[in-house]
């Protein structure tokens, strides 16, 4: 159910931000591999990584989905 509701929000994201700017940018804790997988679905690039992001512990991927 979390995973549908995920899809659907990112879908929306996506289909909103197209006509509003080239590239969407975020941030995954790098051990979310669910996370990583759906963005990896749907277009996003991992760009790069920012160490201890979360909580000044976890590190987390950038991941970049170009739009244009």
């Amino acid at each position: 159910m979390v995973l549908v509701f995920g899809k659907k929000l990112l879908e929306n994201l996506i289909n909103e931000a197209k006509s509003k700017a080239s590239l969407i940018t975020l941030e995954v804790n790098t051990e979310n591999e669910i996370a990583i997988n759906l963005y990896k679905k749907y277009g996003f690039e991992n760009l790069g990584k920012r160490k201890k992001y979360y909580n000044n512990t976890f590190d987390a991927y950038i991941m970049t989905k170009y739009l244009h």
